[in-house]
């Protein structure tokens, strides 16, 4: 969450130690896809821990608490959904994100509290109905996310694609 009074943070605090971390939402939504953890780190990296994991996952949910959000399945993917979250920034904020510098923490702040007008607005409202109304049922499954394969099950198709492609 954004501190009014205390500004943006720009380091991970890791076994009492500070480490300068790159804070470009662009480095938090690549370590989504990639995991590679190193690239967050202005110089010195911290040694792989448990401590350095939930740190990173902290930062990523900005300190705030999940709210009762269990339900396991998502309604974002920032790399499916980037066309929509592109043009709702440009939209509502007239932000280029193409161009912008944007502290993670002010991404996030911006991105959750999108315009209804805006289509990533009406994707996220899409994916999250829970109601009987067919018209809005049929939106749901056509906004639905991709489900995404076990490594099992990804294992498996590569197989099938090795022998049968």
């Amino acid at each position: 969450m954004i501190s009014l009074t205390d500004g943006l943070p720009d380091s991970l605090i890791i076994h009492g130690i500070e480490y300068k971390i790159k804070t470009d939402y662009r480095t938090w939504l690549r370590l989504m896809d990639t995991s590679d953890y190193k690239s967050l780190f202005i110089g010195k990296v911290p040694p792989l821990s448990k401590e350095l994991i939930q740190e990173i996952q902290r930062f990523i949910s900005r300190g705030e608490d999940s709210k009762g959000e269990e339900d396991s399945s998502p309604i974002i993917d920032f790399k499916l959904d980037a066309d929509y979250i592109y043009s709702s920034f440009l939209q509502a904020y007239g932000i280029n994100l193409l161009k912008a510098d944007m502290h993670w923490f002010e991404f996030m702040a911006l991105f959750k509290s999108l315009p209804e007008e805006t289509i990533m607005r009406k994707i996220i409202e899409y994916r999250q109905y829970d109601g009987k109304d067919e018209e809005l049922l049929r939106l749901k499954r056509a906004w639905a996310l991709p489900e995404k394969l076990t490594e099992e099950e990804k294992a498996a198709g590569d197989y099938f694609e090795e022998v049968f492609g």
